[in-house]
């Protein structure tokens, strides 16, 4: 129980010096946080001042700051806004500016739209004028050329006529000259006219053929001669090369026909001269004379249509003008150029053409056996004109044809069933029925031999219509200014190839040549056989050389060509050939001879 009290006591002891300690570190603690907290407070409010003085920089600062970017934001707002407004002030006054302009243009568009109006109607004005105007020339080439075709029919049948007339025993040769004279002449200037309207409308075409300069030199000198003799003018004659060309024979001649008539037409003396040759691809005609020339201030109108200078006037030469002109167009058709020297003393035109050499061909031998014959052949002629028929009908039937003529196409077929016919001619141009028409039916058709007879076209159109007419079917083509032998040549080479036949003409025979053509016939006959016994090929190319001129006049030399092929070639292993061809030789030997019998009889 003490040891409690004694422990009681203690801890009250104990207690009371904690609570004693207590009050001295309270109050030890009072001031010395009070101290701490003065100080504090001074550190606080030290540090809230700088804290504060720090946040009125910062304050001021970002206030500034803010204050600059939104017066830079507001200046670029500002400028912006006032960019947009001027912008928009220069868009508003080239808005206004165009909205003018837009009225302006159209007001000018308005206005225009009025001055396409009148220019449309002045066009169609213009355009009917034109029309009209080409109408005119259409006509007038119409009728220009419908005159010149329908002058060719008449101007035929007197030639036509002439030369029979020419060819009777009892004739007036002052006349027929005359007649002559005045109707090739006639024909020429018909032809001019023909040639110039078809060239003036381009309408000419270029066809190309082999021929030699040999050949046109003797064409051009042939048909000059006469009147050079006649007008006592030396013509001084070209030598031409040995070359074969390609070109268009026939306006080559053409161009150097016209010169060629224009220099003696205007030359009353002294020389014509025609020179040709041929070098690096072109040909190179020259026509110069010694005429009157042409005078200087006429020398631009020199290729001009349907000009007659006063000097050429002045000699009364007859012509339309248009020579020269012709050979202008002729010769731009062919590509070609022109040039012209022209004095007192004369006149040089010159002419160049571009022309190639022909290609050299080797041709096959033509084995196929012509076949000698004595039958008469037998034509059918078509045509709405009855004196043109009778004048065909008359020298065909001199010639050796039979021939039957027709006026009425209705009556054409059963003429043509009633007939085994040679050969028809047609007419391109006749009332009812047109040459072409005709033609289609007969191939159509199966009247008699219709469809395999050759049939020729026989028109007043010239050379221009041949490709065209052979391409629509027609065996050949026979202009109605051919003479008479051209045509009868032609119907006879018609016939022949179709039916591989030959047979005689001896229109031409007389009793003055019968005993002369039996003799000629019977020894080359006879020589040949012995040739060809022999194979003498030298022997056997004379004989046959000399058996076909007798004969070619009377149609049958084409006989002859396979021999003489034969014998050129050395051929030794063409003896059955010959044999066969020997036979038909044998038979229109036979043939001639009995004819020359036949004459020597009747005629005294």
């Amino acid at each position: 129980m003490g040891a409690k009290v004694k422990d009681k006591e203690l801890c009250d002891i104990n207690l009371s010096i904690l609570n004693d300690s207590l009050v001295d570190v309270n109050k030890w603690l009072d001031v010395n946080m009070s101290k701490i907290l003065d100080e504090d407070d001074d550190k606080a409010e030290k540090k809230a001042s700088q804290m504060l003085e720090k946040a009125s920089n910062i304050g001021q600062t970002t206030f500034m700051g803010g204050m600059t970017f939104l017066l830079v934001v507001f200046l670029l707002n500002f400028g912006n806004s006032w960019r947009r407004a001027k912008v928009m002030k220069q868009l508003e006054d080239e808005s206004e500016k165009l909205a003018n302009e837009t009225r302006k243009l159209e007001r000018e568009s308005k206005m225009r739209q009025l001055e396409s109006l009148k220019l449309a109607e002045e066009s169609m004005k213009l355009s009917i004028e034109v029309e009209k105007n080409r109408r005119m020339v259409d006509g007038r080439s119409k009728m220009m050329y419908s005159i010149v075709h329908d002058l060719r029919t008449p101007l035929s049948i007197i030639i036509g006529y002439n030369d029979m007339e020419a060819k009777t025993p009892t004739k007036n040769e002052k006349y027929i000259k005359t007649i002559e004279f005045s109707a090739k002449q006639l024909r020429s200037m018909i032809d001019q006219l023909l040639d110039y309207f078809r060239l003036e409308s381009n309408k000419g075409v270029l066809k190309p053929r082999d021929f030699s300069l040999i050949e046109l030199s003797n064409s051009l000198t042939r048909a000059f001669d006469c009147i050079a003799e006649e007008k006592r003018i030396d013509f001084i004659k070209p030598e031409p090369q040995r070359l074969i060309l390609h070109g268009d024979y026939e306006k080559t001649c053409h161009i150097a026909m016209n010169l060629l008539d224009n220099a003696f037409k205007f030359t009353k003396q002294g020389s014509v001269k025609l020179d040709i040759s041929y070098g690096d691809g072109t040909l190179d005609m020259i026509v110069s004379d010694t005429g009157i020339g042409i005078r200087p201030e006429d020398k631009k109108r020199v290729f001009s249509s349907f000009t007659r200078f006063p000097n050429a006037v002045a000699t009364g030469k007859e012509g339309f003008g248009i020579g020269l002109s012709t050979v202008k167009m002729l010769v731009d058709l062919m590509g070609g150029k022109i040039r012209f020297d022209s004095s007192e003393d004369g006149t040089s035109f010159h002419v160049s053409l571009p022309i190639t050499v022909a290609e050299m061909r080797d041709e096959p031998l033509n084995t196929e056996v012509v076949k000698a014959s004595d039958k008469k052949k037998r034509v059918l002629v078509v045509d709405d004109s009855n004196v043109w028929l009778l004048m065909t009908q008359e020298i065909l039937e001199r010639n050796g044809f039979e021939c039957d003529v027709c006026d009425d196409t209705d009556k054409f077929f059963t003429m043509l069933r009633s007939g085994n016919y040679s050969l028809v001619m047609l007419d391109l141009q006749m009332p009812g029925k047109s040459g072409r028409e005709l033609l289609d039916l007969m191939r159509k058709s199966k009247v008699a031999n219709s469809q395999t007879v050759p049939v020729i076209v026989s028109t007043s159109s010239g050379e221009e219509m041949r490709e065209e007419l052979l391409n629509a079917g027609f065996t050949e083509f026979i202009p109605k200014t051919a003479d008479v032998d051209a045509m009868v040549n032609v119907i006879n080479e018609v016939i022949d190839k179709s039916t591989r036949t030959v047979t005689p003409d001896f229109s031409r025979l007389r009793k003055s040549v019968a005993g002369f053509l039996i003799d000629e016939t019977e020894d080359a006959v006879d020589g040949l056989h012995d040739a060809m016994d022999n194979m003498d090929f030298d022997e056997m190319n004379k004989l046959a050389h000399s058996l076909k001129s007798s004969w070619v006049p009377y149609r049958i030399g084409v006989l002859i060509d396979p021999v003489m092929e034969i014998a050129k070639q050395r051929n030794m292993g063409a003896a059955n050939r010959l044999a066969t061809y020997m036979a038909e030789i044998d038979k229109m030997a036979e043939i001639v001879i009995a004819k020359c019998k036949e004459i020597q009889s009747s005629e005294e």
